[in-house]
């Protein structure tokens, strides 16, 4: 049975096997695994209804970021294609955190108005509302590996102009030759510009939302929306050049980080994914501390998903492999209890105990953690027991507070930042049951 389940779940994977027709064997099984390409006819249609559109969207997925073709290669080919580009999953950041066609705000409206939906990557499940966001008059061109996923929920609200079953990466870098080959002078090829200048008074319009917001003091807690803002501004680095990797573990605290929070550039962002798999974050920061050692990575926290890895600082202290935890400690799964308490009249199973995460991560990391508790009197920066304490009134100490754990991080010792917020209806009508 054993030797059945293994042969099942791995296949041939451990039988020698040359790394190529000239080499002789050496001992390492190497397979090349099968990558469907697009037919010349599939690039072709799709060039032609790129060049022709007048109001056109992408939104490109984790599958885009898959081998052959690395991160900043398929990143110049999405830029290449200069139209407005909505990124998801760890396709975050591909486009950096500044370029004039990425952007996350709006998304909905945008594709209730679009005439070229190319879905590179994406899916069309809950997140876009298992495709009732698409617009039915919209050419949906779909690019995926997977036939299933290809064509997920189709025929149902929407229905593919064009199916493309084959590797994101390629086919978005085999369409930009081809659109370099149709306008070889540089900026030949654009979509208009007055498409692009409304979704941005969009964007700017909702930044400006989110910022007033952040304007607004709790009088025990702290605004969470305020600390998220500061780690944008303050903590993460201004510059696309320096390498930081930004995990998101946890639910309500961290689907507000991904309305603020920019990733500087490619393969700079990760989550649980679309089964919201909680307790990834020590893993995935380990992971990504281990693959890019130069790298500053910051790990967003719910305070209930930080109870399933937190005990992973333990193991980055050993092996020199830092991190830096941001944890919004409400004391609640609030993405849970807003509508639990709405709908059914109970908190049952939600509310959780404010913990010193602080001094748990002090314990873990066996060096100093910061906590900006703004339930503290001290009027002055102290230490006690390894840990910051910043007064309630002393704001503008967050910033310190980030400086002096990318500090930590640069001498190999992980850190722990335990913010104590404030509810925050950001996120009402979120449904999450």
């Amino acid at each position: 049975y054993l030797r059945f389940y293994l042969f099942r779940l791995f296949a041939n994977g451990f039988q020698i096997k040359p790394c190529s027709p000239d080499e002789e064997p050496t001992g390492i099984p190497v397979f090349a695994p099968f990558v469907p390409q697009p037919s010349e006819s599939q690039v072709n249609k799709l060039v032609c209804l790129l060049a022709y559109a007048q109001r056109p969207i992408a939104i490109v997925g984790s599958q885009a970021l898959l081998p052959p073709y690395d991160g900043q290669t398929t990143s110049e080919n999405v830029k290449s294609l200069r139209i407005p580009v909505y990124m998801t999953g760890m396709a975050r950041g591909l486009l950096g955190h500044r370029h004039p066609c990425a952007f996350r705000h709006a998304r909905r409206a945008a594709l209730r108005e679009a005439d070229l939906i190319l879905l590179a990557g994406s899916v069309c499940d809950f997140r876009l509302d298992y495709g009732r966001v698409l617009n039915r008059k919209a050419k949906i061109v779909v690019i995926n590996r997977d036939k299933k996923q290809l064509y997920l929920n189709s025929d149902i609200f929407w229905r593919p102009h064009l199916a493309i079953r084959a590797d994101v990466g390629t086919t978005l870098n085999t369409v930009a030759e081809r659109l370099n080959e149709r306008f070889p002078c540089s900026n030949a090829f654009r979509c208009p510009q007055e498409w692009i200048d409304e979704l941005q008074a969009r964007e700017d319009h909702r930044d400006e939302e989110i910022r007033q917001s952040t304007l607004t003091q709790p009088q025990e807690r702290t605004n969470p929306l305020a600390v998220l803002w500061a780690l944008e501004h303050h903590g993460l680095s201004s510059s696309e050049h320096d390498d930081c990797i930004i995990v998101a573990d946890g639910g309500d605290f961290v689907g507000s980080a991904a309305y603020i929070l920019r990733p500087r550039g490619p393969l700079s962002w990760l989550d649980p994914g679309p089964f919201g798999t909680l307790g990834v974050g020590g893993g995935f920061a380990l992971g990504a501390k281990l693959c890019r050692p130069k790298a500053t990575v910051w790990v967003v926290y719910g305070d209930g998903s930080a109870g399933y890895s937190l005990a992973e600082w333990d193991t980055m202290a050993r092996h020199h492999a830092p991190a830096i935890a941001v944890i919004g400690n409400d004391g609640c799964w609030s993405q849970i209890a807003r509508d639990q308490v709405g709908l059914f009249g109970s908190s049952v199973a939600c509310t959780l105990c404010s913990l010193r995460y602080d001094v748990i991560g002090a314990a873990y990391a066996g060096s100093q953690s910061a906590i900006l508790d703004y339930r503290e009197a001290e009027s002055h920066w102290s230490d006690h027991g390894g840990a910051f304490v910043v007064n309630r009134g002393n704001f503008a100490a967050i910033g310190q507070v980030f400086e002096e754990a990318k500090l930590m991080s640069d001498k190999g010792e992980p850190s722990v930042i335990n913010c104590v917020i404030a509810p925050s209806a950001f996120r009402e009508g979120s449904i999450s049951l």
